[in-house]
């Protein structure tokens, strides 16, 4: 993420596992002038697919984004099969965290958003205990306490929560 204030361009984007899908995706920001703020990449060996959010400074001048959609789609998406959606503006983004006992991993989230280190606001915390309530709720942010069971996996229960909570925190 970036500092508050700064232009940039959000992509997120998925496409099949082949050699150098990494390379042309960050290639096409370079040859356009541009820096990486952010860059995280990983790969599904048993499904054979490359995932990456990358995040780079908005060339701004004459560049619309339309400008930067159309040529992405052209010289990087279509020719690798790539699944994408990019977002472009200041606007924080604002993000759910699932997180356990660790105060320490929840106040480092927390503090880079306030700080503006990171571009974002932490709009809701989910967790599997309720001790850190107290803690995120000072921080004026919601929190959600979801026990999880045998019977029901982590995915299937955070999926019901975000669903059910995200549509109603006021923007």
């Amino acid at each position: 993420m970036t500092q508050k204030g700064t232009p940039t361009v959000i992509l997120l984007a998925k496409a099949p596992l082949k050699a150098s899908v990494g390379a042309v995706v960050t290639q096409f920001i370079y040859k356009n002038g541009c820096k990486i703020c952010s860059h995280d990449q990983w790969v599904d060996h048993k499904k054979q697919s490359y995932f990456v959010r990358l995040e780079w400074d908005f060339p701004g001048g004459d560049v619309t984004p339309e400008d930067v959609r159309q040529a992405f789609e052209a010289e990087v998406a279509l020719p690798h099969e790539m699944n994408w959606d990019m977002w472009f503006g200041q606007e924080p983004v604002r993000i759910a965290v699932f997180v356990t006992k660790e105060m320490a991993h929840l106040y480092e989230l927390l503090m880079h958003c306030i700080s503006g280190l990171w571009n974002a606001e932490v709009a809701l915390v989910i967790s599997n205990h309720p001790d850190l309530e107290a803690e995120t709720r000072r921080f004026g942010v919601a929190f959600h306490h979801t026990p999880v069971n045998a019977n029901v996996t982590i995915s299937v229960h955070g999926e019901w929560v975000l669903t059910q909570r995200i549509g109603s925190l006021s923007a």
